[in-house]
């Protein structure tokens, strides 16, 4: 059956349309069937225990391609589909995510319900079948739509606003991801209805080989549609005045938007989020929105919208609506949403009011600004044009950050304060008016005892408490009831107290045996395969024996100097005396950043060297230090090997403060940060790369010479290193830091796992490989050592001639584990020759082929003498 179609308003069209057709009074039976039809099915009247994918007409298929499953419901028998199909459930609707229909004469329209169940289809295929019509909001439930496919049907007409919600959601979903839509082999009619499809809006991706017939001289001629001109058929032009308006709370606004297109479209606000009373305008040019007793809830963007057969514009106005700042609430996040150590508070106002935080009466931030030597940050959660979501966060809390916190918002319409009570730690407290009772069996009996509180910031005592004595006469008992009454508590006490020896006996043994039989003495040399601990000594070192693993090293007795004042500077270098540094000495000043183990300051230390005021200092924390007693273990540990490394390109390590959870490493301070971060500020593209740079480093480029002693000074570090049998596991200019005037030194804070994340692999689910600097047997097999660190250094001088780039940046990590097994990285564009030749040299397949650092050290000092003294700017 055919239908006659003529050019009026249809349904895919609104009353300012024209050109479209109306769908007959037939396509209408059928939608009524169909919806009738869906109803029976879902409520279990027609079809319940059978499924569609049961029959002879359509089946349903599971595959996987890739990592993505499929569900398809095929229906390719000719002929025997005249609506899409129904399953028997709702559930197994939902469940398809691919239809695939051909060969279907009798497959007419597309009604608004047909999809209604199908909300998780990608890709709907419906082609060489007798398709006519497809009703602009038939993919109002299906947003994760990717493909349509509607080849070679009978389709005239395709109206923009069919698919113009899910471009919208594909836009939201993926930035590089486009819905595709195909029309080739239909019988398009070349009018304005299809000037969409050739204006290639963002996120769409059509075909280019839909063609439309078009009448010219009395001639249909079939041409390509992208080809065909269409005239008097625009985009609407839109305009908004005032495009920006400022006004103070509870005034009346008025905008107006006017259109000019060719045909005529619709001009409409959207007034959905609009919090105050309005009135809109209309008629055929313009349409006019006011807006009564304004709040400062309305402070946004108000959109303009119109539309026509050609497609949609937008125009949109700053409403700013200046009021004094009201603070919604201030609380104690104790569910710890942000942090537990929060204070959360929002505000509503404009402009931005400056805030002022008080603690008991004492100012703690003014107008924005800390103004105490305390630990308080305020960080931003949720920054919006009329309020703004933020947290006052306490670093490191103790009882004394309990009390009343104020919160004061001024802006230049006025001001608003809130207060509430945080108790973020207990606090232990002694009640002298409350008298302890106890009872004395002996009679006559003196009994007196002290009792002081702890957590408190004056000591207390109470004396000579005075205890009654319950009938002296009844208490009497002979000595031999006093001896047994003695006798029995201590018999408890020693079964107790053996128990608890046994205990301690049992575990020891059985860690031991866990660890091995066989402990290494103080100056033996271990490893470690844990990644997460990437500065371990040990390895194979070629003429120095077996390997003992780092679980096998006895924790020695740690010396402990109080006074840090008394460190020898004549100290052997294979001594383990750890210095501790008190609290007090400590002062901090801001973060630096937050790894797995904890945070790293930026802080001032008190007289921690000799002739010294203050000294700058980066400060490691640990997390969960008192916890787990593994923990403290290789806090102590670690703190030995660091104090056993002297070198002057190996980042000082001056102490540990183990006074007060969280426990605390003291080391050197470079002012510069991590080499990878000072080389991408130097280079070519620091503009784009570097958003904030500092004030104090130079704009200028990184010379040839330049990075040569960078390169030298690394190489000094790692051939100091491994003289002293250590393996670094993790060699990267991110793990280098880089101090004044160039001088550049080997550390690692840990933090470079979490900003460095795109540069590790992880493995297992925790362990974080750093693959692209890795050789191919500690990929392959997990094997670090000396040798391996010189491949992890051939890659660190190609990180140095390349400014920072990121080794193999083209492949993924995956892609990486692959390659470097049989491909080398290329050289730097303007990379000396000799230099690559060592690059190539640390990158030798079989370890004990490689160059030694002793010798790498040496060829690039060679360089560096022998290289042009004049400064060659890197292009």
């Amino acid at each position: 059956m055919r239908f006659h179609y003529n050019r009026h308003k249809s349904l895919f069209s609104d009353d300012n349309s024209r050109g479209l057709t109306i769908i007959p009074v037939a396509a209408y039976t059928m939608q009524l069937l169909y919806s009738l039809i869906i109803a029976f099915v879902l409520s279990g009247q027609v079809g319940a225990e059978n499924d569609v994918c049961d029959t002879q007409i359509c089946e349903c298929k599971k595959t996987k391609e890739r990592s993505e499953t499929k569900n398809l419901l095929s229906c390719t028998k000719m002929n025997t589909l005249s609506y899409l199909p129904l399953l028997s459930s709702e559930k197994k609707m939902e469940s398809i995510t691919d239809i695939d229909i051909q060969n279907q004469e009798a497959f007419t329209h597309l009604g608004a319900d047909y999809l209604k169940y199908y909300v998780n289809l990608k890709r709907l295929t419906i082609i060489k079948s007798g398709l006519i019509y497809v009703m602009q909001d038939v993919f109002k439930r299906n947003l994760r739509l990717e493909y349509i496919n509607l080849r070679f049907n009978q389709i005239s007409l395709f109206s923009w606003k069919t698919v113009e919600d899910l471009r919208l959601k594909m836009m939201q979903r993926h930035q590089e991801k486009w819905l595709r839509v195909d029309l080739d082999g239909n019988p398009l009619v070349c009018n304005c209805s299809i000037k969409w499809y050739q204006r290639e809006d963002q996120g769409l991706s059509l075909s280019e080989d839909a063609r439309c017939f078009a009448t010219k001289n009395m001639t249909i001629n079939n041409v390509r549609v992208t080809d065909v001109a269409i005239d008097n058929c625009d985009v609407p032009a839109i305009a908004v005045k005032p495009p920006k308006l400022s006004v103070n709370e509870s005034a009346d606004v008025e905008f107006v938007c006017t259109s000019d297109s060719t045909p005529k479209g619709r001009i409409r606000w959207k007034t959905n989020r609009i919090a105050s009373e309005f009135l809109v305008i209309a008629n055929d040019t313009k349409t006019t929105l006011r807006l009564y007793n304004v709040t400062t809830l309305d402070n946004r963007y108000i959109k303009c919208m119109a539309e026509n057969e050609a497609g949609t514009n937008e125009g949109s106005v700053r409403l700013i609506v200046k009021s004094p700042p009201s603070i919604a609430y201030l609380k104690h996040d104790k569910n710890g949403i942000f942090t537990q150590n929060c204070i959360l508070f929002q505000i509503i106002g404009t402009p931005r009011p400056k805030l002022t935080f008080l603690h008991n009466g004492e100012v703690l931030i003014r107008n924005d600004t800390v103004v105490t030597t305390r630990n308080y940050s305020i960080k931003s959660i949720d920054s919006k044009i009329n309020n703004l979501t933020a947290c006052l966060e306490i670093d490191m809390p103790s009882h004394r950050h309990n009390g009343q916190y104020t919160l004061i918002a001024r802006n230049d319409y006025g001001m608003d304060r809130m207060s509430t009570s945080v108790k973020l730690i207990d606090m232990q407290i002694f009640d002298p008016n409350r008298r302890p009772r106890l009872p004395c069996n002996a009679p006559g009996c003196d009994i007196a005892f002290r009792a002081r509180a702890i957590n408190t910031p004056t000591r207390m005592s109470i004396t000579d408490i005075p205890v009654p004595v319950s009938n002296p006469s009844s208490q009497l008992q002979s000595p031999k009831d006093e001896i047994v009454q003695i006798a029995i508590p201590v018999a408890l006490c020693v079964l107790v107290l053996f128990c608890i020896v046994a205990a301690i006996i049992v575990f020891r043994h059985l860690r031991r045996k866990k660890n091995g039989n066989n402990r290494a003495r103080r100056g033996d040399f271990f490893t470690s395969t844990d990644s997460r601990r990437p500065l371990t000594s040990g390895g194979h070192v070629a003429g120095h024996g077996d390997v003992i693993s780092q679980e096998d090293m006895p924790l020695n007795s740690v010396h402990v100097v109080e006074n840090p004042n008394y460190l020898r500077k004549d100290k052997p270098k294979n001594s383990a005396v750890i210095h501790q540094i008190k609290r007090a000495q400590i002062e901090f000043i801001r973060e630096l950043g937050e790894g797995a183990f904890g945070r790293v300051y930026l802080g001032k230390c008190m007289h921690l060297q000799t002739g010294d005021t203050t000294t700058m200092v980066a400060v490691k924390t640990l997390k969960n230090s008192c916890d787990v007693e593994d923990v403290r273990t290789d806090f102590d540990r670690e703190a030995e090997l660091l104090t056993n490394l002297q070198h002057d390109h190996i980042v000082a390590f001056y102490g540990v403060c183990t006074e007060s959870d969280p426990l605390m490493m003291v080391f050197e301070y470079m002012e510069n940060g991590d080499l990878n971060n000072y080389l991408r500020s130097r280079g070519p593209d620091a503009i784009f790369l570097c958003k904030n740079l500092p004030s104090n480093l130079p704009s200028k480029q990184l010379t040839i010479p330049e990075l040569l002693h960078i390169a030298n000074q690394i190489a000094s570090g790692m051939e100091y290193l491994g003289s002293q049998h250590f393996v670094h596991r993790d060699l990267a200019t991110r793990n280098c830091l880089v101090g004044d005037r160039l001088v550049v030194k080997i550390g690692d804070f840990g933090m470079s796992r979490d900003v460095y994340s795109t540069d590790y692999y992880r493995v297992g689910g925790h362990t974080m490989l750093p693959v692209r600097w890795m050789p191919p047997e500690s990929v392959l097999y997990r094997k670090f050592t000396v040798e391996s660190d010189v491949w992890s250094y051939g890659v660190v001088l190609w990180e140095i001639f390349t400014l920072g780039k990121q080794p193999w940046y083209e492949l993924s990590n995956h892609e990486v584990i692959q390659h470097i097994q049989n491909k080398l990285l290329e050289c730097p564009r303007l990379c000396p020759d000799d230099v690559y030749r060592i690059m190539l040299g640390c990158w030798r397949k079989q370890p004990q082929d490689r160059l030694t650092m002793t010798e790498i050290r040496k060829m690039l000092q060679c360089i560096s003498e022998t290289f042009p003294e004049y400064l060659e700017l890197i292009d």
